[in-house]
């Protein structure tokens, strides 16, 4: 993979713009942590303090989910609308009931 977080753009759109943490950074570029944070301290981009990164978090928890829960929101509610199929929901004997009584009025 190309090493982006060696582009000062780019890290910078991702940390500063994007809100994303380091560990999210180096989870989008496959590296540690560590190697996200010397680039950002070569770059003298300015780290968060504890209490932005937390007041970002609980802004916008949304931005925190994971590379799998991002992808089950893209692939389930984007792609069909819902997330569940219409061919395994299945009325209850109540509902049926329900329906009949109303459809008779």
């Amino acid at each position: 993979m190309k090493e982006l977080w060696k582009n000062r753009d780019w890290l910078y759109h991702k940390y500063e713009v994007e809100k994303l943490s380091r560990k999210q950074i180096s989870e989008i570029c496959g590296c540690s942590e560590v190697n996200i944070q010397y680039w950002m301290n070569k770059f003298e981009i300015k780290v968060r303090s504890r209490s932005e990164a937390l007041f970002f978090k609980r802004k916008n928890p949304a931005i925190f989910i994971t590379k799998e829960m991002r992808e089950f929101i893209i692939g389930n509610v984007l792609g069909d609308g819902g997330i569940f199929s219409q061919s395994n929901y299945k009325k209850t004997n109540r509902e049926q009931h329900h329906i009949g009584i109303h459809q008779n009025i």
